[in-house]
């Protein structure tokens, strides 16, 4: 249980990948349009939270799972960014039924 007031993203996942590597999600799913200011808002809200529960050495990435997304929008999303312990990272795109696991983080 948490007591973060902000939208969040829908999902966020944590794992460890190997002995060396932590990793952490902020993820949100949308079905079609989307705007992308809300869209990069709910996974900074997301990210804020993942830096309040995860230890220093997680490696952190924000994720867009669309159904179909306009191609302006897409071009807009590739240029939003999240703000990570200091750090800028660009939101990565993935198509509905992609692999979380697959990511090149």
């Amino acid at each position: 249980m948490h007591a973060y007031d902000e939208k969040l993203c829908d999902l966020i996942f944590f794992w460890q990948i190997d002995v060396a590597r932590r990793l952490a999600l902020a993820v949100e799913l949308k079905g079609g349009g989307a705007s992308i200011d809300h869209v990069r808002q709910q996974l900074q809200s997301g990210a804020d939270l993942i830096s309040e529960l995860a230890g220093p050495e997680v490696q952190f990435a924000p994720v867009l799972v669309h159904k179909r997304m306009q191609t302006m929008q897409m071009r807009a999303l590739e240029k939003a960014k999240v703000r990570y312990r200091g750090k800028t990272y660009g939101i990565i795109l993935m198509r509905c039924g992609g692999d979380l696991s697959k990511l090149k983080v």
